[in-house]
């Protein structure tokens, strides 16, 4: 079983998103692209709904349908952003009591049409994984939209391998 695209070198460190807006970042969001490797989604009508928590951090609700069950499932999980004083996109995020907070760092994001975000884990320098997700507002959004997403994705993780990426289909 493969985890997202193995690569045998380091993480990427790409620019995040600056002068990040949490509040105009909160709400649904529908995936349109992730790795086709990710082993923990694997799910259709993939969406992402943030919102705050109690403690100020935020609460992050993953939902998908399973065809082979054919029943909604999904996950929650805790983000938060790693140094409030930098003002950019770079969060971490948990899902799962035991284990490490993941890497969450927007690339680029309008708020109103698109985000993508990157994340890398492993042992540095030597073996990682890498994931790549693109969402979006709207549940079919325009070519446009899609193309400028895929653009970033290029210009700000240039070693990324562009065949990982799958389609989430939607609707």
């Amino acid at each position: 079983l493969a985890y997202g695209s193995n690569v045998f070198r380091g993480c990427q460190d790409p620019t995040v998103q600056q002068n990040f807006d949490t509040d105009a970042y909160l709400g649904l969001w529908y995936e349109q692209r992730r790795d086709k490797d990710v082993a923990y989604e694997s799910g259709v009508c993939t969406t992402a709904t943030y919102s705050y928590r109690d403690d100020g951090d935020i609460r992050v609700l993953n939902n998908d349908y399973q065809e082979d069950d054919a029943k909604w499932g999904g996950g929650e999980g805790h983000a938060w952003v790693v140094d409030p004083s930098k003002d950019e996109g770079y969060l971490k995020v948990k899902f799962v009591f035991l284990q490490p907070a993941g890497d969450y760092k927007v690339l680029e994001t309008d708020y109103e049409n698109y985000t993508v975000l990157y994340t890398c884990t492993g042992i540095p320098h030597l073996y990682n994984i890498e994931y790549v997700w693109i969402l979006t507002r709207d549940i079919h959004p325009s070519d446009e939209v899609m193309e400028h997403a895929l653009s970033v994705i290029k210009e700000k993780v240039p070693e990324y391998d562009m065949s990982a990426l799958a389609t989430t289909p939607q609707g």
